[in-house]
Order: C-alpha cells, then sequence, then structure tokens
C-alpha cells in the first residue's frame, strides 16, 4: 500500500510545536477517506500489526504440505542437507544414461541408470544424460587422442 505521508523534520520555525506528518502528493479528501476506513476497522495501531501476524500465523499453521511433500518432509530434507547426508540423483533409477567406454571399439553404450551402479558412474565424464552430451564428449577424447598421436 502507497503511504499517504511522509515524515518531515521540524524546521528552525516550527521548533516543534506543530505536528511533523504532512501528506504527500495526496488531495485532503483521499487521505480522509483511508484515515475513514482505518478507523472503521475498530482497531488501535497496535491491534493491526498484532492482527496482521496472527493471520500470517494461521495461514503457515494451516498449509500441511507442498506440491504434495509434507512440511515435516520437507523439514528433514532441509536438515539431512544441512548435515551432508542429502544426495541428489542426476537422473530417475532406471532412466536411460549414455556412456563411453572401451566396448564396441569407444562407440556409445545405452543403458539404464542404477542407484546401486552410482559409485563408479562419473556423470559428465564416461556417464551423460543424453545422447548429445555422450557424443560431444566422444568427439572431444577421439580429438585429444588424435594429438597425442
Amino acid at each position: 500500500m502507497e503511504r499517504l505521508t511522509y515524515e518531515k523534520m521540524p524546521s528552525q520555525f516550527n521548533r516543534g510545536k506543530y505536528p511533523t506528518k504532512y501528506t504527500s502528493r495526496h488531495t485532503f479528501q483521499e487521505v480522509a477517506a483511508r484515515l475513514a476506513a482505518y478507523e472503521d476497522t475498530g482497531l488501535e495501531p497496535e491491534e493491526v500489526m498484532q492482527t496482521k501476524l496472527a493471520i500470517m500465523g494461521k495461514s503457515l499453521a494451516e498449509i500441511k504440505e507442498f506440491e504434495g511433500v509434507s512440511i515435516n518432509r520437507m523439514i528433514e530434507l532441509a536438515q539431512a542437507e544441512k548435515d551432508g547426508r542429502l544426495v541428489v540423483l542426476p537422473c530417475k533409477p532406471g532412466a536411460p544414461v549414455w556412456e563411453i567406454g572401451d566396448f564396441d571399439g569407444g562407440n556409445l553404450k545405452k543403458r539404464p541408470f542404477s542407484v546401486e551402479d552410482m559409485s563408479f558412474w562419473r556423470f559428465g565424464t564416461t556417464v551423460f544424460l543424453t545422447r548429445e552430451e555422450a557424443e560431444a564428449a566422444l568427439k572431444k577424447r577421439e580429438e585429444a587422442e588424435n594429438e597425442t598421436d
């Protein structure tokens, strides 16, 4: 919400005798309408902030899950990440990956990704998520081999 007022320091002529709040680029009618709407709530300034915080707290308490994941599970995952125990896999288990190996004359081999195989898979070096990435890496490897010959 745009403020209707700004605070001005008392001038040497004012010497604190008059209010330091002034309207800014708004008509008296706009300021009076806003003040009337506020007064219609029946709330004091302190109660406005308390009500705002209570509404925010209630909204947070009503959130049970986010995109199907419970808040408690998200807290567990955040703690695991903080502890260094969270591992994000490069793809889903069973998804096809492309491997560059010394089989078939160094050609590409497509095979399903297995979580158990993670310990020796080197994604981005010998194993790739797309054929295009694997082909580019294979080409780079072949160029490097040709330079050493």
